[in-house]
């Protein structure tokens, strides 16, 4: 995301940073934080939901919902009991329930799920998501590249 200009930061409480060292979380509060193929791994839900909406105002999150159609375990492939990684499974009910609950709006675009404290186009956000390359032609991003590699170069002594 830094590389397409957004000025993202790592943050993860069940994970060591790998990818973005130096870019960790600095603030205690953004715009939206983003939790993508995450919220099927949280062990307390409603906790771990609270902390991730504590963090900013609007949240972007991607999972899959459970199918009108599933009755057991074995009628969809997202459940993957045998891995055991997957423990928390939302409905679009469910959804709109959380957002409820945070005192948030909901939206909800194929996997793509947004928590907003203020409405959004719905229209809006299934452009982006349906369209994303469209969206960042139009959005001239600078990426952030070269500025990420001057600072890593100053912060070991290399010049």
């Amino acid at each position: 995301m830094r590389d397409a200009g957004f000025p993202f930061e790592w943050y993860d409480k069940y994970c060591n940073n790998l990818f973005a060292v130096n870019f960790e979380q600095k603030n205690n509060y953004y715009d939206v934080v983003t939790a993508f193929e995450l919220l099927e791994h949280f062990p307390e839900p409603i906790s771990d939901l609270e902390e991730l909406f504590s963090k900013g105002d609007n949240v972007l999150c991607s999972t899959s919902l459970i199918p009108d159609n599933v009755k057991e375990v074995n009628d969809w492939w997202y459940f993957s009991p045998e891995t055991g990684q997957h423990v928390a499974f939302y409905t679009a009910k469910a959804m709109e329930k959380i957002a409820r609950q945070f005192n948030r709006y909901y939206i909800g675009v194929g996997d793509f799920h947004l928590f907003s404290r203020n409405p959004v186009s719905s229209c809006k956000l299934k452009i982006a998501c349906r369209f994303p390359g469209m969206v960042n032609k139009l959005i001239k991003r600078e990426s952030l590249l070269m500025t990420d590699y001057e600072y890593v170069r100053s912060l070991i002594g290399t010049k």
